[in-house]
């Protein structure tokens, strides 16, 4: 067993309560010790947050072998710095110990993934560890039995716990792959029984919503746990948790050098937040995300707004001085949310809430940095006219004009190049407290998939994902609104009508279509202002249909009706009964069975909307049910939404001889081509919602 000494930075009072996220214990103060009494201005709540310098008496970050050896510079904890501090003195001296080899990484809790065990020679002289033995099973190759396994000084080195097979380039394996997911022990020991390191992994944390303690080992299923070996002194101590954390942006780094595990970055922001029914109130809804490695301590670290103009470089809300034992959660995500005094807050997933947390507009900059020196540790710059240098190579602009909630954002491995205008993207999906993703615009549902020709507009309602400007759809690609094509055809004049998930880039609309002038089927295309990008397609998925009524041409049905019932009841958000309709078409249904090529179709619309010449008609297919005579007959249901208004509303059957370009519609009476049959829309079935 070996020992290890922390000492950290203590910054920060009891946080309140935080009952809308998750719970990480006492680990801030809204206060400023840096901008000597100046008055915090948020785009809500103004107040004076300097509480006096906090540095008096404390130990400073970076003083200790805690962390990064380099925390007092530039480096501190930024992953852009790389590892360029591993293998060298850094590291640790070895001292006088014959063999310096010790367990640097592992991966015990595990779903797809296999375990595995990594080790480093901090020594001047090669180790062969043929003959070792990892928890009492022997280290060997199996291609090799027996054969030296040479691990080169200042080297890592990966086995695998009883593989099936040996991937290449993998050195050695052990023979044994049952490390309790629930913590368990390491012990390396040579080939004479002498142990050589020892990790003691049973105080393990694996849930995200809760403090890590200060010496446990944070874990992921399927991603490993290492070791920073900034935290290693000569002895070559390694079994403490608090030197321990998961593995960041990778599944593993096994047979290479560690991370840092203070290689923070902010990774996604939310300074304005807007919803198309509730306004644009930031009040409780914007954040600040920082991602880093699960486990790492904070400890040191501030938080803080920059100002980007006015009275430029001032830090400003949010500002947070992390607390001595604040450990990133062991997903690796933390968020800073703004909300109330007592710690509530409507941002999902908040970890810590300040009562002044709601971000600047623009332009603006949030930093993270080092309390003690300043040094940046990263920051990110948001608008156009950044006064100062406060951002990474170019800021990324402001956001497009919306009535949704756009959050800025790195990718799903919070990547940095060190320029935030190619690091960070627009996201009409803001996601606090999960990881970032790719913005990939969705049309998930929307009614009715066709209008009729001769119809005035139509009304369409489309439900979507990761798209902006919603609440103006057009035609127009120059302008940052949604662009919206149907068949061919720009639609126009559309609006919202809900917003789900409140707000956070889930919308529903309706859309009055441009009009067409003959049947066509084509794609629905909704895309992105040119600033957020992409486009969803469904293709083929919008129709406008043609009458075949009292036409008298080849494409009309000789003969279709609505059978039965001509009355129902049904509920809102209820099925119907089973409502039959009967079609003949010479030389298509007189033979018994289902009939090729014809298409019937179920619908219903408001009580007066004519379904020959309106769209507003929602249309269910119906299965075939039975020969009745020379005529086919179908069957369907009608469902009811739960939010459709009580009523009374019509319903009748359509037909169709080419995949639904063309329909005879039927009623009560019987319509189509032979016997004088006309459509009568006063003929319809009557439906009443109560």
């Amino acid at each position: 067993m070996r020992s290890l000494l922390l000492t950290f930075l203590v910054l920060a009072v009891a946080c309140s309560d935080n009952p809308s996220g998750r719970t990480l214990g006492d680990t801030v103060t809204p206060s400023d010790s840096n901008t000597g009494g100046d008055t915090m201005t948020g785009d809500h709540i103004q107040g004076d947050h300097s509480q006096g310098d906090s540095n008096s008496g404390d130990t400073h970050f970076g003083d200790s072998n805690v962390g990064d050896s380099n925390l007092g510079d530039s480096n501190v904890g930024d992953s852009r710095s790389g590892d360029s501090n591993l293998g060298d003195s850094n590291v640790g001296d070895p001292g006088t110990l014959a063999i310096d080899v010790i367990i640097t990484e592992f991966r015990a809790v595990t779903n797809s993934e296999g375990e595995f065990v990594e080790i480093y020679n901090r020594g001047s002289a090669a180790v062969d560890i043929g003959a070792w033995t990892i928890n009492g099973a022997a280290i060997d190759h199996p291609d090799s039995p027996g054969a030296a396994i040479i691990v080169p000084p200042l080297t890592y080195s990966r086995g695998l716990g009883a593989p099936n097979t040996m991937p290449e380039g993998v050195p050695w394996a052990y023979g044994i792959a049952n490390l309790a997911d629930t913590g368990d022990t390491l012990v390396l020991a040579d080939g004479n029984g002498n142990v050589i390191d020892t990790v003691d992994f049973t105080s393990i944390h694996t849930d995200p919503n809760t403090a890590i303690p200060t010496n446990a080992f944070p874990a992921v299923v399927d991603v490993s746990t290492q070791l920073d070996l900034a935290t290693v002194n000569g002895d070559g101590d390694n079994n403490n948790g608090a030197q321990w954390c998961v593995t960041f942006r990778v599944k593993d780094t096994g047979g290479s050098a560690n991370q840092s595990c203070t290689q923070f970055v902010i990774n996604e922001v939310l300074y304005d937040w807007r919803h198309p029914v509730l306004g644009s109130t930031d009040f409780n809804r914007t954040f600040v995300e920082i991602a880093g490695p699960g486990g790492g301590f904070l400890a040191g670290i501030r938080l803080s707004g920059i100002a980007g103009a006015g009275a430029v470089g001032q830090d400003q809300p949010p500002i947070v001085n992390f607390a001595e034992d604040l450990r990133m959660p062991v997903d690796g995500l933390l968020v800073v949310a703004d909300g109330e005094a007592d710690g509530s807050t409507l941002v999902p997933g908040a970890d810590i809430v300040l009562g002044s947390g709601d971000p600047q507009n623009g332009p603006d900059a949030i930093k993270l940095r080092v309390r003690d020196s300043g040094a940046t540790i990263d920051i990110v710059g948001y608008g156009t006219a950044i006064a100062g240098g406060h951002f990474e190579t170019a800021p990324i602009g402001n956001i497009i004009a919306s009535e949704i909630a756009i959050s800025i954002a790195r990718d799903a491995t919070s990547n940095d190049s060190n320029n935030n205008s190619a690091d960070f993207h627009f996201d009409p999906t803001p996601t606090p407290g999960t990881p970032n993703d790719v913005v990939v615009p969705t049309v998930i549902t929307y009614a009715p998939n066709n209008s009729v020709v001769v119809a005035s507009p139509s009304i369409l309602t489309m439900t979507t994902l990761d798209f902006t400007s919603i609440q103006n759809i057009d035609g127009d690609a120059n302008d940052n609104q949604i662009n919206l094509e149907l068949a061919g055809v720009a639609g126009a004049n559309c609006v919202v009508i809900d917003a789900l998930d409140d707000g956070r880039g889930i919308a529903t609309v309706s859309c009055a279509p441009g009009d067409g002038t003959t049947p066509v089927r084509g794609d629905v295309v909704l895309s992105n202002p040119p600033a957020l990008g992409g486009s969803a397609v469904v293709a083929d998925g919008w129709t406008y249909t043609g009458v075949n009524n009292e036409t008298d041409s080849a494409a009309e049905a000789d003969w279709c009706n609505l059978q039965h019932p001509a009355e129902m009841t049904v509920a809102a958000g209820a099925t119907s009964e089973n409502v039959y309709g009967q079609v003949f078409e010479t030389g298509v249904t007189e033979t018994a069975g289902m009939p090729e090529g014809v298409l019937a179709e179920l619908g219903y619309g408001p009580i007066g909307d004519d379904p020959t010449v309106t769209g507003s008609w929602v249309w269910t297919t119906a299965a075939w049910n039975v020969q009745v005579s020379d005529n086919d007959e179908f069957v369907a249901k009608v469902t009811i939404p739960d939010n459709v208004q009580s009523g009374t509303y019509w319903y009748t059957f359509r037909y169709s001889f080419d995949s639904g370009l063309t329909f005879t519609y039927g009623d009560t009476d019987a319509a189509g081509s032979t016997g004088g049959y006309n459509f009568a829309s006063n003929r319809l079935g009557i439906l009443t919602v109560p």
